[in-house]
C-alpha cells in the first residue's frame, strides 16, 4: 500500500467534527500518510487522494451535493473538475447512483438524474474520486457498513407482519425512507401505505370495482413520473413486482397485503404538506391473484401469417401495452390489465410459430379453430416479479411446462428459456 496501483484501497483519514451540510467524511489515498493528526494527514494528504467519501441527509431541495471544504483541498479539485460520484444506502451498501458528474460553483455536484434515483430524507453514502480511476472498495479496506446479500425470492405470504421496516429492507433492500422503495438488486418494488400519508393528501384504499388506490410520491408541489413514481408505472417493461405494506401505526409494525400490477394511473387534485392544491398521481393496483395470464382463451386465436406483418403488428401492440400503465380510470383497470395480457398471450403464441419455446418440439396438437396448442409460461413466476411482458413469456409445451413447474430439473429449464427469450427480444 505504499506505492499506488491501479485500483487502491488506501488509507482512510476521518473527521473528527461535522460540518453544516455534512456527516463525518474522510479521505482514501494511494500512499502511506505516517501522521496520526487529523489536520497534518489532511494537508500530507494533498495530492494523493483518491476518494472522498462522506454522508449526509437528503433534502427536498436542489440535487445538489456539497463536498467538505477541508476534502475539496486535500482533493485539489475546483470549478469544472470531473469526477466519478458513486451514492450508496450505508445500512445495505445498495448502491443507487453511479456515473461522472462535473464540479460546479467549487465542491458541488447537481444532477437531477440522482435526485430521481433517491428519496428525500434519506440516509445516503457519497463516494467522489477520480472519473480516470473511479474509487472501488477493496479486501484491504474496512468498508464503513458491511453490504447485505438480499434474497432474489420472494418468501412472505400475505398477512405476514413485522415489528419495523428494517426488518423487510434487511431480506429485500431499497431505501427505508419514503412509501416507494425500489431496491436495485432485485426485482421488487417496495410500497408502504398507512395513514400517516393522509398529511400529503394521500387517500390509498379499495374502491368498490375492487382496484387499490395507490397514491404516488411528492410533498409539494405536483406529482411528476420520477423516481418511484417512475418505477411504479414501468415496473412490468422492467421485470419488478409490486409488493404492498400496511402501517399498522407507529409502533406496531406492517402487514404484507400481497404482490399487485399497476393496470393504470390516473390523476386528481388534492393537498400537498403545506395545504396547497396540487396534482397528484393515483396508481389504480390490481392484486395478482386475478392477474395470471392463463391458456383459457376468451376468443379464439385469429388468423395470422406468423412469420410477416401481422407477427410485427403483434409485437408492437404487445409491447406498447405492457412497457408502461396506461392512463385511464379505476373503472378501466380491470379491462386494461385484460387487454395487456391478451395481447402479450397472442403476441407469445404467435412468436413460436408453433414450436415450443422450451424444447423445439411441435404442438401437441392443434386447438378446435386450428391453430397449435402451447401454453404461456412466466419465465419468472407472477410472485417472484414476471410481469405480462414479452421477455418473460414464453409459448411452452404442455409437457414442458409441467417440467418446469413440478420437474426435478424445472429451474434449469425455466433458466434456459429465459436465456431464449432474452437474447429474442433483446431489443424489447
Amino acid at each position: 500500500m505504499d506505492t499506488p496501483d491501479p485500483n487502491p484501497s488506501g488509507i482512510v483519514i476521518t473527521s473528527e467534527g461535522q460540518e453544516p451540510y455534512a456527516r463525518p467524511w474522510r479521505l482514501a489515498t494511494n500512499k502511506r500518510i505516517p501522521a496520526h493528526d487529523a489536520a497534518t494527514q489532511i494537508a500530507n494528504a494533498e495530492g494523493l487522494v483518491t476518494a472522498v467519501i462522506y454522508e449526509r441527509t437528503t433534502h427536498a431541495g436542489p440535487a445538489q451535493f456539497t463536498v467538505p471544504v477541508a476534502a475539496q483541498a486535500a482533493f485539489d479539485f475546483d470549478d469544472g473538475d470531473e469526477v466519478y460520484v458513486v451514492v450508496e444506502d450505508p445500512s445495505t451498501g445498495e448502491r443507487l447512483f453511479e456515473g461522472p458528474k462535473t464540479l460546479e460553483s467549487g465542491p458541488e455536484i447537481y444532477g437531477p438524474d440522482i435526485r430521481a434515483a433517491l428519496a428525500s430524507n434519506q440516509l445516503i453514502r457519497v463516494t467522489v474520486s477520480r472519473p480516470t480511476a473511479p474509487y472501488r472498495h477493496t479486501t484491504r479496506e474496512r468498508p464503513i457498513t458491511p453490504t447485505t446479500r438480499h434474497s432474489t425470492t420472494w418468501h412472505e405470504a400475505v398477512g405476514t407482519t413485522y415489528t419495523s421496516r428494517a426488518e423487510i429492507h434487511q431480506r429485500y433492500g431499497g431505501q427505508t425512507q419514503g412509501g416507494i422503495s425500489t431496491p436495485a438488486s432485485t426485482p421488487f418494488i417496495l410500497l408502504f401505505t398507512g395513514a400517516s400519508g393522509e398529511h400529503y393528501g394521500h387517500h390509498d384504499g379499495w374502491n368498490d370495482e375492487g382496484v387499490f388506490l395507490y397514491t404516488g410520491e411528492g410533498q409539494r408541489g405536483d406529482m411528476a413520473f420520477k423516481g418511484g413514481n417512475a418505477a411504479i408505472r414501468d415496473h412490468s417493461a422492467q421485470g419488478k413486482a409490486l409488493h404492498l405494506f400496511q402501517s399498522l401505526g407507529k409502533g406496531h409494525g406492517y402487514r404484507y397485503e400481497g404482490e399487485f400490477v399497476c393496470a393504470s394511473w390516473s390523476r386528481r387534485r388534492a393537498p400537498d404538506l403545506d395545504a396547497n392544491t396540487r396534482t397528484a398521481i393515483v396508481f389504480n393496483f390490481l392484486p395478482t391473484a386475478i392477474e395470471p395470464l392463463t391458456d383459457d382463451a376468451p376468443r379464439a386465436l385469429p388468423t395470422l401469417d406468423l412469420t410477416g406483418p401481422d407477427l410485427a403488428q403483434l409485437r408492437r401492440e404487445a409491447l406498447e401495452a405492457s412497457r408502461m400503465a396506461p392512463e385511464a380510470t379505476s373503472e378501466e383497470a380491470k379491462q386494461r390489465s385484460h387487454e395487456r395480457s391478451w395481447k402479450v398471450r397472442i403476441y407469445v403464441l404467435a412468436r413460436s410459430t408453433g414450436q415450443c419455446e422450451a424444447c423445439g418440439a411441435a404442438a401437441p396438437f392443434q386447438r378446435q379453430d386450428g391453430t397449435p396448442y402451447l401454453e404461456p409460461h412466466h419465465t419468472k413466476m407472477i410472485s417472484e416479479g414476471g410481469p405480462d411482458h414479452i421477455r418473460f413469456v414464453g409459448a411452452v409445451c404442455p409437457n414442458c411446462h409441467r417440467e418446469i413447474h413440478y420437474g426435478a430439473h424445472g429451474n434449469e429449464k425455466n433458466e434456459r428459456l429465459q436465456k431464449y427469450l432474452s437474447d429474442v427480444e433483446h431489443e424489447a
